[in-house]
């Protein structure tokens, strides 16, 4: 069983890439309404969600050495 402060949920780096990634989402119609817009829109998405799953990859790979890479690669 997995021990409850190890878990990649409690990071809080983790949290706040989320909090703003949901963030951004929620107020994503507003720059849809433009065709430049959504073009952005679509880019911010890919590079917010991009962010998460580095620190979900460099979580997979434990402790080591790699991860202060990746999470600096975030």
């Amino acid at each position: 069983m997995t021990d409850e402060k190890d878990r990649l949920e409690n990071f809080e780096i983790y949290k706040i890439a989320r909090q703003l990634f949901d963030d951004f989402w929620a107020n994503s119609e507003i720059l849809g309404k433009d065709y430049r817009g959504r073009e952005m829109v679509k880019q911010l998405v890919r590079s917010l969600d991009s962010i998460c799953a580095n620190i979900e990859e460099g979580y997979g790979r434990g402790f080591g050495k790699e991860y202060p890479q990746h999470l600096r690669i975030s």
